[in-house]
Formats: C-alpha cells, structure tokens, sequence
C-alpha cells in the first residue's frame, strides 16, 4: 500500500445515472494510506465515483505494486465502504495525501474533497507466480 500510488476503484453505479444503476463502474483514482493503513482519496463532487459512493459507500479497492506486468505480481483487493471526512479532517487528510503525492496547494485544483476508506471486511492478497517447467 504505501508503494502504490494509484488504485482501480470499483463502486455500483447509482440511481442518476438510471439505465445503468446497480452495475459495477471501475475508476482510475490515486490514494494514500493513513497511519493505520486506511486508503485516503481526493474526489471531485462531479465524478461518477463520487456521486456513486455518495448514494452507496460500498466498494472495492484493487492495489497493485508499481510496475505491475501481469497475473504473477502481487496485488490486492480491499471490500469497504468510502465516506467523506468531516470538515475538520479534510486538512489533516490533505497532508497525508500531498506528502505520499508531492504536490503543492497549487497542483490541487477544483473542489475536491478528501474520503476514506473504512469498515474494512475483506482483504485478499494474490500473489502468483508460475514455475518454469
């Protein structure tokens, strides 16, 4: 977690966006683990992600290891819920966030907000390789 600097979010697609509600919608997000090891995001309101975990938290995390090249490097899957912080979290949380990223005030453009991720249930951790026969 603390090598891996982006993650593939999956969340369940939410009412607005009606034909597809209830399907499972996968985003490219960046992240930072908190002291306990808890993903820390930046969202947009205007993301899909983040409408979808505003109308259900549900979700999966999918973390790979930098220069992942395929089913026999490590990865892992994390089930949880993903919930805003409180607003006297949020500058707590972006120093997190800059200190594992390296950007400046400057870099974080826009509303965005910080989330967590919490009520952690399952982590599966996969790690395959392939004997050479």
């Amino acid at each position: 977690m603390e090598q891996a600097r982006f993650a593939h979010l999956c969340t369940v697609m939410s009412r607005m966006h009606h034909r597809r509600e209830g399907y499972p919608f996968g985003s490219l997000v960046d992240f930072a683990p908190d002291s306990m090891g808890h993903p820390i995001f930046s969202f947009s309101p205007l993301a899909i992600h983040t409408r979808n975990l505003l109308a259900d938290p549900r979700c999966t995390l999918v973390v790979q290891i930098p220069g992942w090249s395929g089913l026999s490097n490590a990865r892992v899957t994390i089930f949880g819920d993903v919930y805003p912080l409180e607003e006297n979290q949020q500058e707590w949380a972006h120093k997190q966030y800059i200190a594992k990223h390296q950007q400046g005030p400057s870099q974080q453009w826009g509303n965005f907000y910080y989330f967590r991720m919490q009520n952690i249930r399952f982590v599966f951790v996969i790690n395959l390789s392939w004997p050479d026969l």
